[in-house]
């Protein structure tokens, strides 16, 4: 008999999700990652939860965007709940600065996507922007706001997970690298690992992100890999509240009393 139900590869946000589901229904759940758990992608983003595409090519996903920011207030809720830790789960929206001399017609097309796509996103006087982020810079010729979308600090949502999965009895190993899932007659019937350890299980679930191609087993090999980005933590003289975005990147609030308190925020381009 199998030591697990399930084996999930990968203890990321999504990983450490499924794997918490999973054991909350009493199913014996190994979770598998190839190096410190939560602590490649999901402790590199900013922790932005907005459905707003960022491109034409992202515009089929705002429905599924829609939905699962829906759900994060009673997901936040039980993550907190479980293990006793704040995330830094912030709902007071973004604002969007546009710097070109065409700078009204692209709020205007801006808006109207939007709208068309079920956003409810407004323009937004300057003077007010000032006075929600008198951080912000003069330079502006036109702003919006997006009331629905909200941030997390994912590095502090991933310890809390992975905590909460820990409590729930997911049964974590770091430093695992999976390489092959073991199929006989047709199933799945384990992991082996890089350094020929063999996982048994009746199910494998696959949560590797970008470093999934690296897996034998799957076919077709996933044709994925990782993007790189640029992040600063920055201390600012006051309080930012809001997401701010423009064209060449953003600036995401940090709760203060989430460790560490220097970062106050966190900028990509």
């Amino acid at each position: 008999m199998p030591s697990h139900d399930v084996i999930v590869i990968g203890a990321g946000l999504v990983g450490s999700a499924i794997a918490l589901r999973l054991a909350q229904e009493g199913l014996r759940v190994a979770l598998l990652e190839k190096n410190a758990p939560g602590h490649e992608a999901s402790w590199a983003g900013a922790g932005m939860l907005s459905p707003a595409p960022d491109t034409s090519a992202s515009i089929p996903l705002v429905p599924f965007s829609r939905a699962s920011l829906s759900l994060y207030p009673q997901f936040i809720a039980e993550i907190e709940d479980i293990s006793g830790r704040r995330t830094g789960y912030r709902t007071e929206g973004a604002i969007e600065l546009l710097f070109s001399a065409d700078a009204e017609r692209e709020l205007s097309t801006l808006i109207a996507l939007h709208h068309a796509l079920g956003l409810p996103t407004e323009p937004l006087p300057l003077d007010e922007a000032i006075k929600m982020e008198p951080e912000i810079t003069r330079r502006a010729r036109a702003a919006a706001y997006f009331p629905y979308e909200a941030c997390v600090d994912n590095r502090a949502l991933i310890e809390a997970l992975l905590a909460a999965a820990s409590s729930s009895g997911v049964e974590l190993f770091p430093d695992t690298t999976a390489r092959q899932i073991m199929i006989e007659h047709g199933r799945c019937t384990g992991v082996r690992t890089e350094n020929g350890s063999l996982f048994e299980a009746r199910d494998v679930i696959v949560a590797a992100g970008a470093f999934s191609r690296f897996l034998e087993g799957i076919v077709p090999r996933l044709a994925t890999r990782p993007i790189r980005g640029q992040m600063v933590a920055l201390r600012s003289q006051q309080p930012i509240s809001h997401v701010i975005r423009c064209e060449r990147g953003y600036i995401v609030p940090r709760d203060a009393a989430v460790p560490p308190q220097a970062i106050i925020a966190t900028a990509s381009c």
